[in-house]
């Protein structure tokens, strides 16, 4: 019975079809019965006997697969450091405005025992980003002292500086990826936001990622200005050979502050989704390329997190490290209450561990935030972005801007799986208990 309690099923009922859904975030999986079958179901979450051939039926697709239980704070999975805070673009979309370098960077040495300490700790990956990181002279000495400690190391690149001697030096490692960032499908869409002359620029820099042996992504920021062409950046990211492309929305935050217009409306939002969604099928499941969203990873399934805890990754399985050695909340909970400590002060781990900041983070659940313990979407949304509920209530268990755009679409989604899906039926009568 114990094991039960850990099973998070979003139900959704069409009644004039007799149709009635039952899916699983952890594992994807989407069983369409009938009324019989639907209460042989909640019966069996509840312990009780019942049909089992029915039961072992449903169990052979997955809908009772429970997350995996991971202590992230011990040590964190992933480590993501903004190694400066310059940047030669203006991008519209940036969470962190960048313009100019601190001037308590962290230095080189720093970097390093700061990655020495996380590696040594347990962690497995590590993104190194910006502002633009290749604006760093270090750059290609961190990377290397990197990749000879993690198994996956990330640069992250607005791709219009090309370091040729950094993709001569590491031509064909293959446990670094060059992720690129574009917010269009073309130079006309992508330079309305990033600046002219960026796609080209960045179309460049993938080929030479691609020309030296080495692993790359695209993402992307999803606003008002490219809902309707990420499913061309998903088809230009495959003809680019990468093997990832991963969309945001755009958060009220930095530099999107003074630029309201970017933000997408609840329909622009939800066909952006929709057309990842997609792509995520016509790509992801056939081996050929991620597609990832946030919004759309529990059709993925997601066995790493509990889908009764918000779904960021954040203060739980990654920790943020900025320019200046802060250990903050995520990219865009980084001042005041969410900087839980400085690196050069306390250590990665001590902070990670003895925040009590983070354990609350670690510890809420969805069912502990008001808007969100009655939903019927919970374990699908996952409390949105807690950073956008922050920005627009003014606490972490207030309300995002998107709610009522992220349950339309996902009611409209389940509805058509209700509609379309192949239904498992039960025996006529249920077993005895």
């Amino acid at each position: 019975m114990e094991r039960r309690q850990k099973i998070r099923l979003v139900r959704y009922d069409v009644p004039e079809l007799d149709r009635h859904l039952f899916f699983n975030p952890a594992s994807a999986s989407i069983v369409v019965t009938d009324t019989l079958g639907a209460s042989l179901i909640e019966a069996y979450l509840k312990g009780e006997a019942g049909d089992e051939t029915f039961i072992e039926s449903v169990w052979s697709r997955g809908l009772f697969e429970i997350p995996d239980d991971t202590d992230y704070g011990v040590v964190p999975n992933r480590l993501i450091i903004e190694l400066t805070s310059a940047c030669n673009l203006r991008c519209k979309t940036c969470y962190m405005a960048a313009a100019t370098a601190l001037e308590d960077e962290l230095s080189t040495e720093e970097v390093k025992q700061l990655l020495s300490e996380a590696a040594q700790a347990g962690t497995k990956s590590v993104a190194l980003m910006g502002g633009e990181p290749f604006l760093r002279k270090d750059i290609g000495e961190i990377v290397k002292f990197a990749l000879a400690r993690f198994s996956d190391v990330q640069v992250s690149t607005n791709g219009t500086i090309i370091n040729e001697g950094f993709f001569r030096s590491l031509k064909g490692t293959s446990n670094l990826t060059i992720q690129v960032s574009l917010d269009g499908a073309d130079p006309r869409s992508n330079d309305a936001i990033r600046g002219k002359g960026a796609f080209e620029r960045a179309s460049r820099l993938l080929d030479r990622a691609h020309a030296a042996g080495l692993k790359t992504a695209i993402s992307g920021v999803l606003n008002s200005l490219n809902y309707n062409l990420v499913g061309k950046m998903c088809d230009f990211a495959y003809d680019k050979h990468a093997r990832m492309t991963i969309f945001h929305k755009v958060h009220v935050v930095g530099r999107a502050e003074s630029f309201p217009e970017i933000l997408p409306s609840k329909q622009e939002l939800m066909h952006g989704m929709g057309v990842l969604l997609n792509k995520f099928h016509e790509y992801e499941i056939s081996g050929k390329m991620i597609v990832d969203f946030p919004h759309n990873r529990c059709f993925r399934g997601d066995r790493a997190l509990d889908a009764r805890y918000p779904g960021c990754h954040f203060g739980r399985a990654f920790a943020f490290v900025t320019s200046n050695g802060n250990l903050v909340c995520c990219s865009h909970l980084r001042d005041g209450e969410f900087v839980y400590g400085n690196i050069r002060e306390g250590g990665l781990l001590e902070i990670w561990q003895s925040s009590e900041h983070l354990n609350y983070m670690r510890e809420l659940t969805v069912d502990e935030i008001p808007s969100c313990s009655q939903c019927e979407f919970k374990y699908m949304c996952r409390a949105s972005c807690r950073a956008d509920a922050y920005a627009n209530s003014g606490t972490l268990l207030g309300d995002p801007p998107d709610c009522e755009a992220l349950k339309a679409y996902y009611r409209y989604v389940l509805d058509h799986f209700a509609r379309n899906t192949e239904p498992t039926l039960p025996r006529s009568k249920p077993c005895s208990s």
